[in-house]
């Protein structure tokens, strides 16, 4: 089990693009805080609770970060494109 463990955080280490694995990280991190919810519900409702609001406003920040990622992607990075084509084809 170690051994998958393992190599499962040095495909995630390897992987180049940090957007992806920032929102991968967001995922883990929203699920693993999902998951000590449930159990310190049985101990501590009022604590269970607060863990799953911290949850939720995480992944409120992954959606957010999402959309704005979407937003940067699709239109500000095809102009920055589009102006350096076309200055490329003025020189």
């Amino acid at each position: 089990m170690m051994s998958i463990i393992k190599q499962l955080l040095i495909d995630w280490n390897s992987e180049k693009n940090q957007r992806i694995k920032l929102q991968q990280a967001y995922l883990v991190i929203v699920a693993l805080m999902a998951i000590a919810s449930g159990l310190v519900t049985l101990v501590n409702i009022s604590l269970g609770r607060t863990i799953i609001m911290f949850a939720a406003i995480l992944a409120l920040v992954y959606i957010v970060n999402s959309i704005s990622w979407l937003v940067l992607d699709m239109i500000v990075s095809k102009k920055i494109d589009l102006i350096a084509k076309a200055h490329g084809k003025k020189r």
